[in-house]
């Protein structure tokens, strides 16, 4: 399952066994993996667009929510970002 990160969140492409919630087709399509969010390259809306793609909200409200911190992201700067103390 390829898969790559936006918005803070990690993405997931659509595939012929999982399809895309909005126009359900497959590539170049993808959901978050929290499916809140859908990345639909075919259905227009109103909301803005990221990677040539309409953001879509499964679930009210999600585009607002931060999400949850994903496993491998580090939860503080690496060493070579960090403030000087």
């Amino acid at each position: 399952m390829s898969s790559f990160r936006a918005l803070g969140r990690r993405f997931v492409r659509a595939t012929v066994h999982d399809r895309c919630p909005i126009c359900g087709r497959t590539n170049p399509c993808a959901f978050s993996d929290d499916r809140e969010l859908a990345l639909c390259k075919r259905t227009p809306n109103e909301g803005p667009q990221v990677l040539g793609c309409y953001l879509h909200e499964l679930e009210p409200g999600a585009w607002q929510r931060r999400p949850a911190q994903v496993e491998d992201e580090p939860t503080h700067p690496p060493q070579e970002l960090a403030e000087p103390e």
